[in-house]
């Protein structure tokens, strides 16, 4: 199992979470469940730095589950990035969109977008 940290969060890439993460692609609810879970202390410290004025954390929280799903489904597990470290670079790049006032919808079409190129 290998860690790494960047800013507050620790991510852990193990033969579970990797089994995980292919029933979440697949569309398993409880998958995507256990990992919103994992991760939610990565969702709160960001709401912590960006705070978005206009979003309360039960808002943020509920664009974050949507998130997750898209990266999820964005996510190749041959790069050379761990989905931890992909999860949390997508969430940065959420973050400042919201900074700006970008809508989640916005956000959700151009990850598709990027995944059709």
């Amino acid at each position: 199992m290998t860690k790494t940290r960047i800013g507050d969060a620790d991510f852990l890439a193990s033969a579970a979470e990797k089994a995980i993460l292919r029933e979440a692609k697949s569309g398993n609810p409880l998958a995507i469940q256990k990992l919103f879970v994992s991760y939610q202390r990565l969702f709160c410290y960001a709401w912590q730095k960006y705070h978005p004025a206009d979003l309360s954390l039960h808002d943020w929280l509920s664009n974050m589950y949507q998130l997750l799903y898209q990266v999820v489904l964005h996510y190749d597990d041959q790069q050379n990035a761990s989905f931890g470290h992909y999860l949390y670079r997508s969430l940065e790049n959420f973050a400042g969109v919201v900074v700006i006032g970008l809508p989640v919808f916005w956000i959700v079409k151009k990850l598709d977008q990027s995944a059709n190129d």
